[in-house]
């Protein structure tokens, strides 16, 4: 599993991506229909890429107050690294 925080102009993109057999559908009913609500019902967005045998990624983008708009930085958790 990979994940990344990054934080541009505002708003906090979130990437979490696997190598597993992907096939993950918005549209059957699973889980991620309440995550893509509770996004939306916080200004942002959820997208999901999930070829058949690729993997899947999720990606998630919402807004954000920033005392310093000129923050920009990529923060990988599971390395213990901000760039």
């Amino acid at each position: 599993m990979h994940v990344t925080v990054t934080v541009i102009d505002g708003s906090v993109q979130l990437s979490i991506s696997d190598d597993g057999v992907g096939g993950a559908d918005l549209a059957d009913g699973s889980g991620l229909i309440g995550l893509k609500d509770r996004v939306e019902a916080a200004g942002g967005t959820l997208t999901v890429k999930s070829p058949p045998g690729k993997g899947t990624r999720l990606t998630v983008a919402l807004p954000v107050a920033a005392t310093d708009h000129n923050v920009n930085r990529t923060i990988s958790p599971l390395a213990n690294s901000v760039t």
